[in-house]
Order: C-alpha cells, then structure tokens, then sequence
C-alpha cells in the first residue's frame, strides 16, 4: 500500500516546523534535504542527534536523504581518482552514516550530468557522443558498491522539469524504457530511480520512488 511522504524543505528548513506540519496532517514519513541553513551531508555530529530526536519526537519516518551527489560531474572529464569525483564518494559514506544514524533507508544522489541518463545510447550527438552513457554506468559502479555494503539504497533522479524539456526538445526526452535501461545496466544491487519532475519532487511514496 502507497504512503504519501514529503520532502521536509519543501514545507521548511526548520525540521521541527517542517516534522510538526507533517504529523499534524497524519503523514507519517518524510525526505531530508536541506535544513538549518545547509545539505543533510553537512550535518555536525550534534546537528544529526538533534533530528534524530525530533524524528523520534513527531513520530516520523525518514524514507530518504537527499545530498546532490554527483550533480554536475561530466561523465567523459573525470574518473574515479579524480578529487571532485572522491570528494563525492566521501560525502556519500558521511551521508550513509548520517542515514544510519536517522534510520533512513536510502540516499538520493543526482546522475552526473543530465544528459547521459536522460538520452542513454541513443540520443542525439548534440547532446550524447554514443560513449557518455557508458562511462556513466561505469563511474556509477563504485556509488553502489558503497551503498550496497553499507545496506542503503541509492536512489538516482534521473530527469528535470518536464516543462524544461519540453522547451529545449520540442517534447519530454525522460522515458520508463530509459530508468530500466539504468538500473539494469548498473547492475541488481541496491539501486532506485527517481523521475526528478517538479510535481513529483515533493511528494512520492514512502515505499520507494517510482521506477
């Protein structure tokens, strides 16, 4: 059975507002991304204790943690040596900790560069040389491998705004065949996709984002 869950910024920064509003309307679950000012991933030590008791306090769940890994990286500039591509991978351990620490089950990352996942093989040369979708998936190996140790699922958002690509493509470009294609390509480890349009940015199912 669906359960309706909530990004907590999207009502506020301030996680006790945000957990208050969300209980007071019998919500039960809920996204972390932002709060007090900074990313879930920039929590102090004390920060991370302080929402764990106001989680435990309202009574609710958190489902996922959003950090903006990876957003941005180009997939044929960079390798897994490189700092910018080690820097995220040591924000997503301290997200996994941080996740563990809140009793979140996943960790929604962002994929590199949009372009990759949103066309795959197929798309056009301007924007896809044919090998920017498997240098993805192989950079993407190593997220998982760290998620699927530490026992997180590593939720991907795979798009942006319908209405974005609707005026830089003449229709939407993001489609169910091209998620499979993601999460079969990487692999059966603990992987989701997200579709990152804007009405599905704040509301989702507690279970798992859509595939």
């Amino acid at each position: 059975m669906l359960k309706i869950s909530a990004i907590t910024d999207g009502i506020s920064e301030d996680l006790d507002h945000a957990l208050a509003v969300l209980s007071g309307a019998g919500l039960k679950h809920c996204e972390i991304q932002d709060l007090w000012g900074k990313g879930v991933g920039d929590l102090t030590d004390a920060e991370v204790t302080k929402a764990a008791q106001l989680l435990e306090r309202h009574d609710v769940q958190p489902v996922c943690l959003s950090r903006k890994l990876f957003v941005g990286l180009q997939a044929m500039k960079i390798g897994p040596t490189d700092s910018a591509f080690v820097t995220e991978m040591d924000r997503l351990r301290r997200c996994i900790d941080i996740a563990h620490k809140l009793g979140a089950p996943a960790i929604r990352s962002m994929s590199m560069q949009r372009e990759a996942i949103l066309y795959s093989r197929n798309g056009p040369s301007i924007w896809n040389n044919g090998a920017t979708w498997d240098r993805f998936v192989e950079l993407f190996q190593a997220p998982v491998r760290v998620a699927e140790a530490a026992g997180i699922t590593l939720v991907v958002e795979t798009s942006f705004n319908r209405h974005r690509q609707h005026r830089l493509h003449g229709k939407p470009s993001c489609r169910d065949d091209r998620l499979a294609q993601s999460q079969n390509s990487v692999g059966p480890g603990k992987l989701s996709l997200f579709r990152g349009e804007a009405a599905a940015r704040r509301l989702y199912s507690a279970q798992g984002p859509a595939h």
